[in-house]
């Protein structure tokens, strides 16, 4: 939410840059990352909790955010970082941390495509004149 809560995509870009940078340095080419799930439900330290790990409440903000993210982290290393987005089709969504029992995520498939899955859609989207902004593959989350 940190980053979302400037409503500046170039400061999604920015971090994204530093970020690709910093672990191409280290030898890193693979980044498990961004967290691209909304977040509407805010449960403070609570089950399910994404907190600063979310980009924010509206989905179509987060693809944005989240698409400029990667655009950043392929620039900054080079072009020689892949990104996983995750948590598909949306870890904070749930009904319960799945870290300890099965959860569920309770909506229609229409109502999956308005929120959880959009951000996902918007990362996987072909854009020629935003192909650094795709993601490379996406990390499912355990949940039913």
């Amino acid at each position: 939410m940190t980053i979302g809560a400037t409503w500046k995509p170039e400061h999604a870009e920015a971090v994204g840059s530093v970020a690709g940078r910093g672990l191409s340095a280290a030898g890193v080419n693979l980044l498990l990352g961004p967290v691209v799930d909304v977040l509407d439900r805010p449960r403070s330290g609570g089950s399910g909790d994404m907190g600063v790990r979310s980009f924010g409440g509206s989905a179509g903000w987060v693809g944005a955010l989240g698409r400029a993210f990667v655009r950043g982290v392929v620039a900054g290393s080079g072009g020689r970082m892949a990104t996983v987005a995750k948590h598909f089709p949306r870890h904070g969504g749930s009904d319960r941390s799945p870290d300890n029992e099965v959860s569920m995520v309770n909506k229609s498939l229409e109502q999956l495509r308005e929120s959880e899955l959009l951000p996902f859609a918007i990362l996987a989207a072909d854009i020629p004149s935003d192909a650094a902004g795709r993601t490379d593959a996406m990390m499912t989350s355990h949940i039913s």
